[in-house]
């Protein structure tokens, strides 16, 4: 049953992200420069800080490789799993736990760095023109509610406390919640792309 929901999951954030650009008229060819700048915008804040800045840097770092390991996870678990129709196993699970290690932190550490700069404010809720910036913002704070219950979901399965039910409730927990946190992340890279400005 999940694979046939994440299947349609990626079918329709794909289908999503086509007709959005191309509502848009942007080309797929700008897409990685247009995503590069909101990047360097939403993580560096560039209009109050200059480039050399340590914390500009340092979260440019945990960004990316947080971005890393979100990729690994994904390849690892979504090939086996939904492609594949397997569970994970072998060099595809060695690959994903050691990931997810990192990614616990590397991801922690990225919104201690980021979280106030996407902070709800008064302006973004007031702001009826630019409802794009509260959508971003919304859809950062939807991709760390997502991942507490995809985190500690494997965390609790590691215990030997729950079922054959209640590890399959966990584990169940863990794939939708991970599902649900792709496409809060897909929505929060389409507004990071449309809401950027360009950058000389």
């Amino acid at each position: 049953m999940y694979r046939y929901i994440a299947l349609i999951v990626i079918i329709g954030l794909s289908y999503f992200l086509y007709t959005k650009f191309k509502q848009k008229g942007i080309l797929w060819n700008e897409v990685y420069s247009r995503f590069m700048d909101g990047v360097k915008i939403s993580i560096g804040n560039i209009k109050s800080r200059n480039k050399s800045d340590f914390l500009y840097k340092l979260r440019l770092g945990f960004y990316w490789f947080t971005i890393i390991l979100v990729f690994l996870l994904i390849v690892t678990s979504f090939i086996p799993v939904v492609i594949l129709g397997i569970h994970i196993s072998g060099l595809f699970l060695l690959i994903h736990v050691i990931a997810a290690l990192f990614f616990c932190f590397s991801f922690t550490g990225l919104v201690l760095l980021t979280a106030h700069s996407n902070k709800l404010l008064d302006s973004d809720l007031i702001n009826q023109e630019n409802k794009n910036k509260l959508y971003e913002k919304l859809s950062y704070w939807c991709i760390i509610l997502f991942s507490i219950p995809a985190i500690v979901s494997i965390i609790l399965m590691l215990y030997p406390i729950f079922g054959s039910e209640g590890i399959e409730f966990l584990n169940d927990t863990h794939r939708y919640s991970v599902l649900l946190l792709i496409v809060a992340a897909t929505i929060n890279t389409y507004y990071m792309i449309i809401n950027n400005k360009k950058i000389n």
